[in-house]
């Protein structure tokens, strides 16, 4: 369980977030689609900080937006995760069990690992190197216990730069 407070976090967030134009966060129609179409429930705390960041973001960052109108999507949580899950593209697939919500420049990937659920619905947290292979990935990964605390460590970088 995260020690993290989440209203300390979206408050640092908030102060963080420059960019973007001021959005409501995804509706209930738009999670439960992401949800079906992936087969798999979203973090509760994911899905509220979608909601309480209000489209706003920090200067070059951002996560994968959920978003319900398929002409609209470029490259959303789902479109993102089918990419990123299909080996014929012959890059380093992410296995079936992650699923990236943020990709940075260099091509990193922040996943949830879905392979191990938490009772409260929130699943750890890892960083899928894009210079490593599988194998260096699957053997010693950066961990986080959920996406709290995994947010809450991104912003100390972001408070940083």
């Amino acid at each position: 369980m995260s020690t993290v407070d989440f209203d300390a976090i979206m408050a640092r967030y908030k102060s963080l977030a420059t960019v973007g134009k001021s959005v409501s966060g995804p509706s209930e129609i738009a999670v439960e689609r992401t949800e079906r179409e992936l087969g798999l429930k979203l973090p509760p705390s994911f899905v509220r900080f979608l909601r309480e960041s209000g489209g706003k973001r920090p200067p070059f960052w951002d996560v994968h937006p959920l978003l319900a109108n398929r002409d609209e999507r470029k490259l959303d949580f789902v479109r993102a995760n089918e990419l990123e899950h299909d080996h014929e593209l012959g890059a380093n697939p992410l296995p079936a069990h992650y699923y990236t919500f943020r990709t940075t420049g260099p091509g990193d990937q922040a996943c949830f690992d879905t392979s191990s659920a938490r009772p409260d619905g929130e699943f750890p947290v890892v960083l899928w190197v894009h210079d490593e292979s599988a194998e260096e990935n699957l053997d010693s990964p950066l961990t986080w216990p959920s996406f709290v605390d995994w947010l809450d460590e991104e912003l100390d970088g972001l408070d940083t730069e």
